[in-house]
């Protein structure tokens, strides 16, 4: 079952703190909930439908395939429940650091792409990046087209590496799907030079795209 809105599609829709929610959402919410999709809810949860009070709602979230989260914390741990963490940002202490925002997306089969920002404009960030399956790493710069194979290893079935990012800093990743000699298992990993490709990239940034310490305010 899967959430299509245009081009995205989605397993699990996490609903936040609100008042109340039009009746349109309500019906395809319950029609996704029907297909088997799972919906997370935070409290305190919509008691209104289009500003008029229901108890429709109260149906909607006591659906099997609903659940009603306390707290953001608990909204996570039933987020990762219904859909396993495939990229992880921990920080200092080993926990998922709420500073840092990715983006990842599936280019082909032996592809993917991570982009990766500190929203932290006055505090840098030293990360643990883990990523879920084997593979390897290479860190694009959007400027230049320069690309810099990454030192990695693997921990069971997941890619880990260090990131240090900036005040309001971010890095872009490509992970292929293939095996290199800069990948090893549980040991150090040799680091490679860094390498400018004789060909462009297959990644182009927006024409309008900047970089630290605003690269998310480049669209307009």
């Amino acid at each position: 079952p899967l959430l299509r809105v245009k081009r995205a599609v989605y397993k699990v829709v996490l609903l936040p703190a609100m008042d109340t929610l039009l009746r349109s959402t309500m019906v395809l919410l319950r029609s996704f909930l029907e297909g088997g999709g799972r919906l997370v809810a935070v409290r305190p949860v919509a008691t209104m439908v289009e500003g008029v009070p229901s108890l429709e709602l109260e149906s909607l979230l006591g659906h099997r395939g609903a659940v009603v989260a306390d707290n953001q914390a608990a909204a996570i741990q039933a987020l990762e429940t219904f859909l396993p963490r495939r990229v992880s940002l921990r920080g200092r202490h080993q926990v998922e650091d709420p500073e840092l925002l990715c983006m990842h997306r599936l280019i082909d089969s032996d592809t993917e792409i991570l982009f990766a920002v500190n929203t932290a404009r006055a505090a840098a960030r030293q990360t643990r990046v883990e990523i879920v399956g084997p593979g390897t790493v290479e860190e694009l710069d959007a400027l230049t087209g320069t690309i810099q194979p990454l030192a990695a290893c693997v921990a069971g079935s997941r890619i880990i590496f260090m990131a240090d990012f900036a005040p309001a800093g971010s890095r872009l990743y490509r992970i292929r799907r293939i095996p290199s000699p800069a990948l090893t298992t549980g040991g150090q990993a040799t680091q490679p030079a860094s390498v400018r490709p004789s060909t462009p990239p297959d990644f182009r940034p927006p024409p309008n795209l900047r970089v630290n310490p605003s690269s998310l305010r480049g669209f307009g």
